[in-house]
């Protein structure tokens, strides 16, 4: 998803963090896109040290960004912080897969707190009682295709007052 974004000109802004998170920066860079990452810690660690490699490769066809001092370890209270940026910088969130108590819920949440756009994938709500229970709120969108977003996007895109970024 996050490569078929990219190919159309399209940021992705994740969270570095192990899983979704790297496939979907993996994703824009395979693809010769742009990709933004958001860390819950300070700029100079980087977590997981997993992603080293990977938040170098993101410095270069992108940025990698952090609210917090340089040298902040990541904290239980850093990460929800990080997502409440990363919702922030966003036109909208899309959710690919999240359990009711995860980092990409509580992304959700900030997304709508913030008048955003969030993107539900149809297998996420089939699947979860907290997206099936968002559907009917204000700028939920369920998708199943790439097509169905990017659809969504260039009409955001289009109105004036819209800032880019997914």
């Amino acid at each position: 998803l996050a490569g078929d974004l990219a190919r159309r000109g399209i940021t992705v802004i994740s969270g570095l963090a192990a899983g979704i998170d790297t496939a979907a920066h993996e994703g824009a860079l395979d693809a010769n896109g742009r990709t933004v990452a958001v860390f819950g810690t300070g700029i100079r660690r980087v977590y997981p040290g997993a992603n080293k490699p990977l938040a170098r490769r993101v410095a270069e066809r992108g940025a990698c960004i952090s609210q917090f001092l340089p040298a902040q370890t990541g904290e239980r209270w850093t990460f929800p912080v990080r997502n409440i940026v990363t919702s922030g910088l966003s036109l909208g969130t899309i959710v690919i897969e999240a359990g009711s108590t995860s980092g990409a819920r509580r992304q959700a949440d900030e997304a709508l707190r913030h008048g955003k756009r969030l993107y539900l994938l149809d297998r996420l709500v089939m699947g979860q009682d907290w997206a099936r229970a968002l559907t009917d709120q204000p700028g939920v969108i369920v998708v199943s295709t790439v097509e169905q977003l990017v659809d969504d996007l260039d009409y955001e895109l289009s109105v004036p007052s819209m800032s880019m970024l997914v």
